[in-house]
């Protein structure tokens, strides 16, 4: 019991730390997603975020606890002799097949549980190498024993040098977590049926990518704006001496500049635009005009972008309240698109031009 309540509190631990790395996960997360398959479902985040959980938890049981000091002194040991957890179970447990008395007594002793335990910890991996991952049965096994050998090498080298060995290399974790995995992907079927298969799930990506949403245009712009940061800094800060008046006027000219030309000149696209698989286009569908694109940017780059600094600028004249009622037509826009199916922006319908998708394909069903 003592131990069951180690791994659950272990496990407590690796559920705390989970949100840090799916931070750190979401931004590639999206941009792959929107890219392969031009959204990001929701069934499939649920699915690879539960394998992110699953994968620290099980980091998490190898390393933990950790020593309370560098040099315990322990060493290097090694267990290489293969199955013998079975010999031990038999030796001590008291178990006898044909004497069912001796069978709850024996499954209670640490041989078997420990040996359970393995089993499940694996369990899992075989679960989504065969329905999200898709792999096969053998593949499973190869990734299984990979995985298994990670951990013991984890272990061996005190994580990786940062302690002295403080967990025992067991052969016998190496069968016994590979055995796990090669059981969840015989079991996957019986626990995955109610869930949509992986080919449903990327098909209803594709179908659902049709539309480019708000959320991906906004990631778009946003990659596009980050990078233009380093030339609005450089050139504000070494040519213009820096300031707020002559940051607002460079960081405006070269977003008009930069997103009207690359959209022109790449047929709709700008860097941001090319990663997540979208395009400009006009409302009919043709190839976006230069005159269409100043427009647009000169909007949403020219005011929208910087409305918060030309208030500021502006506060105290007549120009304020203007900047002030633009500020709240997008912002009840932005709202009404990311609640409806509303898609056009104020910009969109000015200029004439919208975002399409560049990454479809035809459903299989």
């Amino acid at each position: 019991m003592a131990a069951l309540l180690g791994y659950l509190s272990t496990i407590r631990v690796a559920v705390s730390f989970f949100p840090l790395v799916a931070f750190l996960f979401t931004l590639p997360y999206l941009i792959h997603g929107y890219r392969k398959y031009g959204s990001v479902p929701l069934m499939r985040s649920l699915v690879v975020y539960s394998f992110i959980l699953y994968i620290i938890c099980v980091y998490f049981l190898v390393i933990l606890p950790l020593p309370d000091h560098v040099d315990d002194g322990a060493g290097i040991r090694i267990q290489a002799e293969p199955f013998r957890f079975v010999r031990l179970f038999l030796e001590n447990s008291g178990f006898v097949y044909g004497d069912k008395s001796t069978w709850i007594p024996a499954i209670k002793t640490v041989n078997f549980y420990t040996t359970v335990l393995n089993v499940i910890m694996f369990f899992p991996l075989g679960v989504y190498l065969h329905y999200y991952f898709r792999r096969g049965f053998f593949l499973t096994g190869f990734i299984g024993f990979v995985g298994s050998l990670f951990c013991e090498f984890t272990q061996i080298t005190g994580v990786y040098g940062m302690f002295t060995p403080y967990r025992l290399f067991d052969v016998d974790d190496l069968i016994v977590n590979t055995f796990g995995a090669l059981l969840g992907w015989l079991l996957s079927p019986l626990i995955t049926f109610i869930l949509p298969s992986r080919e449903r799930i990327d098909e209803d990506a594709y179908l659902i990518g049709r539309n480019v949403t708000l959320m991906r245009r906004m990631m778009a712009f946003l990659i596009d704006f980050l990078i233009l940061r380093i030339p609005v800094v450089i050139i504000n800060e070494k040519l213009l001496g820096g300031g707020i008046v002559s940051f607002v006027i460079t960081d405006s000219i070269i977003c008009i500049l930069y997103f009207s030309l690359m959209s022109y000149l790449s047929h709709g696209r700008s860097i941001g635009r090319f990663i997540l698989g979208t395009r400009l286009a006009t409302l009919s569908n043709h190839r976006v005009k230069l005159c269409q694109c100043f427009v647009r940017y000169i909007i949403l780059c020219g005011f929208t972008t910087h409305i918060y600094q030309f208030i500021k600028l502006t506060d105290g004249t007549p120009l304020v309240f203007v900047f002030r009622g633009f500020v709240l037509l997008i912002a009840a826009e932005t709202v009404i698109n990311f609640f409806t199916s509303k898609k056009l922006f104020l910009y969109d319908r000015i200029s004439g031009t919208y975002n399409i998708n560049t990454i479809y394909r035809e459903p299989e069903f």
